[in-house]
Formats: structure tokens, C-alpha cells, sequence
């Protein structure tokens, strides 16, 4: 059949050669006496034809070849013609093989997403306790003490947050591990993980909260809104818009997402060092604030929390002395 079809279309380009070379006669009279335009015309026409010449031999070549039956040419078509139609459709959708290794499996979503979840979880339990508790000392307390200075009064006060913040993550990383049943290559550097990122956060959004009040509540809040795209715990930070890429090294949760992933899916070179150590700046970051920067801004917290109170929008009680309690 293939064989007749390309001696059927042979036939048709000779003949439209033909019907090429009587158009090109008959132009070739019109034109005697018209412009060199139609000239140029005819020499197209003329280079088209053969053209169409040369590809009519070819036809004419690859048809005789295949017709006859001791050919190289009829034999590899009969061959492929006669191989089963699955098997040329399988070669067809998919003519690579690929031989997959893989060096660090997760065995499904649910741990892939683990990390972040766990991370998402251990930031809002410190802005809870944040909000829920009280980060200042009260007055009557500190009648009770033999005049402890500003850093006593932070650090003992923080230490309450710090050992609840311990247990919220131990609760967090164990019922990843036994009750949702995750892959973990190293179950006892991810407890030690979250605990260590809860201890960072906790120190972070205490700071912001004791030294800014309720500025630094709002903040921690939109911290956690800005670092859900941007910290890679979803998508690869590549596929998200520049602004976030941009923001990526500047969140915590980078870090303490991708010193997770390292305990879930195994160690790779100094990852898990370099995560935890990145991590380690924040808490550097957060014991200037509550150490240093927040008692300069004492005397500013006050202030606000007056003109706030004055506005009736929230209850702030004071001493006899307009202390804030």
C-alpha cells in the first residue's frame, strides 16, 4: 500500500509538472510585452518547477526502492509494520528509559511537610504564651526582691516561657514521630531540633513583646504571616515572587525548616550545622532587644500604655504612681 501511494503521488507531481511548464509557456507569451515585473515572475515559477523536478526523482527513487521485495528498504518497513502495536506505541510515549536513584527518599507528602507544619506550629504556641501571659514583672512583685535589676527581672521571667515552650515542642516533635507515624532518619536530633528552634523563638517573640508591647505582639503576628511563603516550607523559594526570594535569608523559619528536613530525610555535608547556626543569630538578635534595647525604651512603653489606656480601647492597670502593672 505504501508502495502504490508513493507511485500515486510520483504521478501526480509529474503530472503537475506538466500542468507547471504550460503555465509557465503561457506567461512567457503574455508577458512578451508587459513589465519586467512579470519577468521575474516567470523565473520563480521556473526555479519552482524544478524544484518540484527534483523532489518528483526522489519520490520516484524511494518508491521503486520499496517496491521491490529484496530491498533493504521493503524489508525494514515490513519489519517495523510487523511488530506488535503495543510495543511501538510504548516506545513512542516514552522512547527514554529512566533509571531512577534516589539518594534522599520521602517515603510521602505528609513527611515532606512536616517540617514546616512543626516549625508553623512552635512559632504560634510562643506568640500564644506571649499573649496569654504576662511579660513584665509586677510592681508588688518586685517589692518581694532585693532590688533586682532590669536583666534579672527579664531573664527570670522569660525562664517560665522557656521551660513551657520546651514542653509545647517535645509534645509537637513526639506526636510527629508516634502518632502521625513520619519518616525520620534521626528521631532524637528532630526532638532536640524543635526544642532548640522553640528556645530561639521564644526568646525572639518575647523580646518583641516585652519591649515593644502590644506593637511587638502585632509584629510577631505578621512575622508568621510573611514567613509561611517565604521561608520554602511549601514550594522551593524559586517558584515564589522576587520579593519574597528576597526576604528567604532573613526568616527563622528557613533555617529551622531546613535543620528539620536534615533529620527526616538524612544529613547532607554541613546543612544541618549551618541551619542550626543561622538559627543562633535570631537569638542574638533577641537578647539585644530584651537586654539592651528594651530598658532605653522604658520610659516610651510607658507612655504608649497611657495614651492607650486613655483611649478606653484596652484596660491597662496602673499603680498609685501611674506605674503600669
Amino acid at each position: 500500500n505504501l508502495s502504490n501511494s508513493l507511485s500515486s503521488t510520483t504521478g501526480s507531481v509529474s503530472s503537475m509538472l506538466g500542468s507547471l511548464d504550460s503555465s509557465i509557456e503561457n506567461i512567457a507569451n503574455v508577458t512578451g510585452s508587459a513589465s519586467s515585473g512579470l519577468t521575474g515572475l516567470q523565473t520563480a515559477l521556473t526555479n519552482s518547477a524544478a524544484l518540484l523536478k527534483e523532489s518528483s526523482e526522489k519520490l520516484t527513487a524511494v518508491a521503486t526502492k520499496i517496491s521491490t521485495d529484496d530491498s533493504e528498504g521493503m524489508a525494514a518497513v515490513t519489519n517495523l509494520l510487523s511488530e506488535d502495536s503495543e510495543t511501538i506505541s510504548s516506545f513512542l510515549s516514552s522512547p527514554v528509559k529512566l533509571d531512577e536513584k534516589k539518594i534522599y527518599p520521602i517515603e510521602n507528602y505528609g513527611s515532606a511537610m512536616t517540617p514546616f507544619y512543626s516549625t508553623l506550629a512552635i512559632w504560634v504556641g510562643a506568640v500564644v504564651m506571649a499573649a496569654m501571659l504576662k511579660v513584665t514583672v509586677a510592681d508588688s512583685t518586685k517589692k518581694k526582691l532585693f532590688h533586682p535589676k532590669e536583666y534579672q527581672l527579664y531573664i527570670g521571667r522569660i525562664l517560665l516561657l522557656i521551660i513551657i515552650g520546651f514542653m509545647q515542642s517535645a509534645l509537637i516533635c513526639l506526636g510527629d514521630l508516634f502518632f502521625l507515624g513520619i519518616q525520620c532518619k534521626h528521631p532524637v536530633m528532630f526532638v532536640l531540633t524543635g526544642m532548640f528552634t522553640s528556645f530561639v523563638y521564644v526568646n525572639l517573640i518575647f523580646a518583641l513583646a516585652s519591649t515593644f508591647k502590644h506593637m511587638g505582639k502585632a509584629l510577631a503576628v505578621l512575622l508568621v504571616i510573611l514567613q509561611i511563603p517565604g521561608s520554602s516550607g511549601t514550594y522551593p523559594i524559586e517558584m515564589m515572587p522576587e520579593f519574597f526570594q528576597r526576604l528567604h535569608p532573613l526568616l527563622p523559619f528557613s533555617y529551622s525548616i531546613s535543620a528539620m528536613r536534615e533529620c527526616i530525610a538524612g544529613y547532607y555535608h554541613h546543612t544541618y550545622r549551618s541551619g542550626l547556626g543561622k538559627l543562633l543569630v535570631f537569638l542574638l538578635v533577641a537578647l539585644f532587644i530584651g537586654l539592651v534595647l528594651r530598658p532605653l525604651l522604658m520610659n516610651l512603653n510607658h507612655l504608649f500604655d497611657v495614651r492607650l489606656a486613655e483611649t478606653d480601647l484596652m484596660i491597662c492597670e496602673t499603680d498609685s504612681k501611674g506605674r503600669d502593672n
